[in-house]
């Protein structure tokens, strides 16, 4: 089944969604995990920030999808 291209709301919905799963990834790894300091850890949380969304814009579902995997520890 093709997929419909997403029309102007959406695309807002999912770029939304993705910044906002990238800020949590982001400072979460540069925090916690990485204990990254100052400006680096803004560079950090940038650059997870701007390609969550862009894969969530571009991808969709799929990124979800994925995510929810790459996340699975249990």
């Amino acid at each position: 089944m093709d997929e419909l291209p997403p029309d102007s709301l959406e695309k807002k919905i999912r770029l939304g969604c993705g910044v906002v799963a990238g800020l949590v990834i982001g400072l979460g790894c540069g925090l916690l995990g990485l204990d990254l300091k100052g400006w680096f850890l803004w560079l950090f949380v940038a650059v997870v920030v701007a390609g969550s969304a862009r894969l969530a814009l571009k991808q969709g579902d799929r990124f979800w999808l994925g995510l929810m995997d790459a996340l699975k520890w249990w």
